[in-house]
C-alpha cells in the first residue's frame, strides 16, 4: 500500500486535514479520487514486485540501479 506523507509533500487536500494523515502518491489528487490511489497502489506494487526480481537476477547492482531499472520497465509495461 501507499505510504502515508511524513515527508511533507504537498498534496491535493480540499478537507484541510493534516498532511501526515493523507497518503504519499505520484500524483496530488490520490487523495480526494479513489480511482486515482488504486491506480497509485497497482503502480508502487508492480514496481516493488519488479525490483525484488531484478535483485534476485542482479545482486551486485545498487538499490539506485535496482530502483530505475524497475521504474523503467514498470513504466513500459503500462505503456504496451
Amino acid at each position: 500500500s501507499l505510504p502515508y506523507n511524513t515527508m511533507g509533500l504537498e498534496m491535493g487536500n480540499q478537507y484541510q486535514v493534516p498532511q501526515s494523515i493523507l497518503y504519499a502518491a505520484g500524483h496530488p489528487q490520490a487523495n480526494q479520487n479513489v480511482m486515482v490511489a488504486v491506480g497509485q497502489t497497482l503502480f508502487t506494487l508492480e514496481h516493488n514486485s519488479l525490483a525484488e526480481d531484478l535483485e534476485e537476477l542482479h545482486p551486485n547492482w545498487s538499490a539506485e540501479k535496482v530502483f530505475w531499472e524497475a521504474r523503467k520497465w514498470n513504466i513500459a509495461q503500462f505503456q504496451a
